[in-house]
């Protein structure tokens, strides 16, 4: 994948795909991951934007980790969504993985 971002006839499919997937997929109840597919970021671009590594990212969106405040007004304002519409997202994403049990 990461040889597919750097190549620019690739990265726009990319975004787009990504796009694709978090508003077809998981419109009608937005979790963390889908907000980031919808905004057509991967974890490590969102990671950048916020200061992360992946692997954090990747905890937040399995509901593993609860960002704190400051944190999620980073990602909220990296992914171009209200911090109210982040709250839901996470409450979606904690409700999920309980839901399966992989928390």
């Amino acid at each position: 994948v990461g040889e597919l971002e750097g190549a620019p006839e690739s990265a726009a499919g990319l975004v787009e795909g990504r796009r694709w997937v978090g508003t077809t997929f998981y419109g009608d109840r937005p979790t963390l991951a889908s907000l980031r597919l919808a905004a057509g970021l991967s974890q490590r671009e969102l990671g950048e934007a916020c200061g992360l590594d992946q692997p954090h990212v990747s905890r937040y969106e399995s509901g593993k980790h609860e960002p704190r405040i400051g944190l999620a007004a980073a990602m909220a304002d990296a992914l171009g969504i209200r911090l109210e519409v982040f709250e839901q997202a996470w409450r979606n994403t904690r409700e999920t993985f309980q839901e399966s049990g992989e928390t």
